[in-house]
């Protein structure tokens, strides 16, 4: 019996031995089987296998963006796309080229693809590997670069516009003068004026004036809420028209009277910009002369400056200080104005031609045309007719031309002044008339409101703003 448990037991350890190597080469657990997460076997996010965006996948080509303005375009998508690309928008294909100008839609006026007509992209442009050279088939020299010009210039309706623009920035503004001499859209017309093309709008800080009339060049008559004062513009000096006549001064005037007539607002509405002064030593108000034409703000004293009719004068006035001295340097850099008229400011006017003395001849011979007279002289009884001929028929025609013009120099008598005026009420400024000062007259005064008074003394302060000239002393002068 002890053997058979002896045997028993042997049995037992034998088994047990068994049943733990069998465990030892038993297989992991599941988890350690699993396959692993799907996180970990999943492919990529969507983000990391999709194609980079639009913009990277087509980038603008390199050195061509130059050629495009918006005739190059059929749909407007397609514009938009390029000027997306480069929001410097150095042609304009969102109005007026620069970056202030940018509304974020680019060429307005070319019409939607819709929703099923595929991308077009402009012919002219093509988008070379970098560093590959652009083989082109042969034109015309010239042909391409002239083409490229036109359609810049399209955005300008005067020279002196766009050769201002392009001489702001010409790398910026290159396609303006591909040949590169210096000249930007010679084919536009000359005579026009350029508008503050370093804004997009007039300031806000402004004051409406109804212009009523052009004193000269520089000075304006306007009426702000129903009262009428003289304003001197800023900076701009042009040409003296009365007393002192120099060169260019009526031209000066005629041009600025030009520049205004393009006015949107028909009524004559002008904005008032003040600076450090707002006064002269005269009393006169001092202003930048602002208007619109076309919705884009114009600046009636960088006219007169940028096209040579006024002379940049500073006596501290400086908000506009740089385009304006830049106005100047154009004007006489390119003979404008008073430059090429005159040669330089200030020089007197010159007299009239000696024309008069052989002008007063030419009607002596006038009785001679008059020989139709002697018509019937193919009469036979025309003796009678060619007895009148010396006769002083000629002679009254001879003596009648120096009387008729007589009666065009004779003025007529100063009436009594239309303004009603009080003994001890005449302002002591006026002292040739009898004006009164504004705090009777309720309000500045005008030569409308004081005629038949003209020409007459004007001491300082002048509070009705009657001299509308610098040192010139004089009230309400004729033209």
């Amino acid at each position: 019996m002890r053997r058979i448990a002896v045997v028993l037991l042997s049995v037992l350890l034998l088994l047990s031995g068994v049943a733990s190597a069998a465990g030892a080469q038993a297989p992991p657990p599941a988890e350690e089987q699993a396959p692993p997460p799907a996180e970990e076997q999943a492919p990529p996010p969507a983000e990391e296998q999709a194609p980079p965006p639009a913009e990277e996948q087509a980038p603008p080509p390199a050195g061509t963006q130059d050629l495009y303005v918006c005739e190059d375009f059929e749909y407007r998508e397609d514009a938009q796309a390029v000027y997306d690309a480069d929001r410097s928008d150095p042609h304009g294909l969102d109005g007026r080229p620069g970056p202030d100008n940018d509304d974020g839609r680019a060429c307005e006026d070319l019409p939607s693809r819709g929703p099923t007509t595929s991308p077009k992209v402009p012919e002219p442009v093509t988008a070379p590997a970098p560093n590959q050279q652009v083989i082109t088939a042969p034109q015309p020299a010239g042909s391409q670069a002239t083409g490229q010009q036109t359609r810049a210039c399209a955005n300008y309706d005067a020279w002196e516009w766009a050769q201002a623009v392009f001489e702001s920035d010409p790398k910026k503004y290159d396609a303006l003068d591909p040949d590169n001499d210096g000249e930007a859209c010679p084919e536009l017309p000359r005579g026009g004026f350029a508008p503050a093309f370093w804004l997009t709008e007039i300031p806000e800080d402004v004051e409406e004036a109804e212009v009523v009339r052009l004193v000269d060049g520089d000075t304006l008559e306007v009426r702000i809420d129903g009262v009428s004062n003289r304003v001197r513009i800023y900076r701009a000096d042009t040409p003296e028209t009365r007393n002192e006549k120099h060169c260019g001064g009526a031209e000066a005037t005629d041009f600025a009277e030009f520049a205004l007539s393009f006015n949107d607002d028909e009524d004559g509405t002008v904005y008032l910009e003040r600076d450090k002064n707002e006064k002269d030593r005269y009393g006169r108000e001092l202003a930048y002369v602002w208007f619109e034409v076309d919705d884009k703000p114009y600046l009636l004293n960088h006219i007169l400056i940028n096209n040579g009719w006024a002379e940049d004068v500073d006596y501290g006035d400086r908000k506009y200080d740089e385009e304006l001295k830049d106005a100047a340097a154009f004007a006489k850099r390119h003979d404008l104005g008073v430059w090429d008229l005159c040669g330089a400011f200030g020089q007197p006017l010159p007299e009239p031609a000696p024309t008069d003395v052989p002008a007063a001849e030419q009607p002596v011979q006038q009785p001679q045309v008059a020989q139709p007279a002697q018509a019937p002289k193919a009469d036979q009884p025309a003796r009678e007719n060619r007895m009148e001929q010396p006769t002083q028929e000629p002679r009254a025609e001879q003596t009648a031309v120096p009387t008729e013009p007589k009666p065009e120099y004779v003025e007529p008598e100063p009436e009594v002044p239309t303004v009603p005026v009080q003994a001890g009420s005449c302002d002591p400024a006026y002292p040739d008339v009898c004006i009164p000062p504004v705090s009777e007259a309720g309000k500045n005064l005008n030569c409308a409101d004081v005629l038949p008074y003209v020409d007459f003394t004007v001491l300082p302060p002048d509070p009705h703003g009657f001299d509308g000239n610098p040192n010139n002393g004089i009230g309400c002068e004729r033209d």
